[in-house]
């Protein structure tokens, strides 16, 4: 079976799949918003023209562009290929400000192509880090009190900087599956820049690919004790507990992902079963599966998944009905030729009380019709 991990925001990145030629003919631009809901003028826009180099992602050209009154910003004279946009605020990313690094999000220019970006909202983003709101207010600092801060923030700039890149290249390497270089990298990136909880969450995320579950928990925790809010980070969170035995706790985080995401609390229970039953743990993964049900009465997956786990744990009168109800929901849910086939097998191997929908209503019909012939008087002659 598949092991069914809920993918987090920010983490995956596709491959780089160079266009022919160097020429830098291609531009872009775009729009910011400010913190205060305008048009954002003098904000620094860094530009990646990205390219493989022996099956790693690097970063070829790195250009900044700045917005003007109106919020707008445009680069021109840029190389053809893969780039990714981000929103600098006091030398850093702005967090949740970047564009073309997700799946899906690819961001390709070509000779000629003006490439709008969508416009990056920083009334969404997070609040400024402390350094930059302390130099915000230096005014009334002192030469030297001002040159030494001017010193930390371009030391936590380049701190910063130094942290995107082994983070990208942590990225490389997972995709790669090569688990220990990316764990290597993400350690460098939380170390440069430990206040970022999508760093800790890829490191987590690389430890558990690497079964190394209880350093996956300690860098999990991290993500959320920065971050609480995020209902995916106790999702994973849960699946390396799973791994390293610790079946209660996977399930308090499960809860807690739900309560975060109640929209997708069956799925964060499915999932929890899932990876219960991949890890030979069927009998415990029981619970979970009825709970996904519970949450989400149409969800078919969890119905085989919870069959076809009660079958092998020689649960086989128990079975049938939860495989009918996969069969029941029919395009929702995508193994039901699959149930229907274990299904008739069962009942050909092993007689049980279970009768399908179909012959259920039929022979209640026959009851019914049998019930009024006998309560019905003969007609008078």
């Amino acid at each position: 079976m598949k092991r069914f991990l809920t993918v987090i925001p920010f983490l995956a990145m596709a491959m780089l799949v160079a266009s022919p030629g160097y020429s830098q003919s291609a531009s872009i631009s775009g729009k910011v918003i400010g913190r205060d809901g305008q048009p954002a003028a003098n904000v620094i826009v860094k530009i990646d023209s990205l390219t493989l180099n022996n099956g790693r992602l690097q970063i070829r050209e790195s250009l900044d562009a700045k917005t003007g009154r109106n919020g707008e910003y445009s680069k021109s004279g840029l190389y053809n290929g893969r780039v990714m946009v981000t929103v600098m605020e006091n030398g850093q990313p702005v967090p949740g400000m970047t564009a073309g690094e997700k799946v899906g999000d690819e961001i390709f220019l070509a000779d000629g192509l003006d490439k709008r970006i969508p416009t990056f909202d920083l009334t969404k983003a997070p609040a400024p880090a402390p350094a930059a709101a302390a130099a915000a207010a230096n005014s009334g600092l002192s030469d030297a009190e001002r040159k030494a801060l001017k010193e930390k923030l371009e030391k936590e700039a380049a701190a910063a900087g130094e942290a995107t890149k082994a983070f990208d290249a942590g990225k490389v390497a997972f995709t790669a599956k090569d688990y220990p270089e990316s764990i290597k990298q993400f350690k460098v990136a939380a170390e440069k820049n430990p206040s970022q909880d999508v760093i800790w969450a890829n490191l987590g995320r690389a430890y558990d690919a690497n079964k190394e579950y209880d350093e996956a928990i300690g860098a999990y925790q991290k993500a959320i004790a920065i971050k609480a809010t995020e209902s995916n980070y106790f999702l994973n969170l849960s699946l390396a507990q799973i791994g390293a035995g610790k079946i209660d706790d996977s399930k308090a985080s499960i809860e807690k992902a739900a309560a975060l995401n109640p929209a997708n609390a069956g799925q964060a229970y499915y999932n929890l079963g899932a990876t219960l039953i991949n890890r030979n743990k069927g009998a415990e993964a029981i619970d979970p599966l009825k709970k996904a049900i519970e949450l989400d009465p149409k969800y078919g997956p969890a119905y085989f998944q919870l069959g076809l786990t009660l079958v092998g744990l020689n649960k086989l009168d128990e079975a049938p009905p939860v495989l009918q109800k996969c069969l029941d929901l029919g395009a929702g849910c995508p193994d039901a030729a699959t149930a229907k086939a274990l299904i008739d097998t069962l009942k050909a191997q092993a007689p049980t009380t279970f009768t399908s929908k179909e012959k259920a209503e039929a022979e209640a019909k026959a009851k019914a019709d049998a019930a009024k012939t006998k309560n019905t008087p003969p007609a008078k002659k």
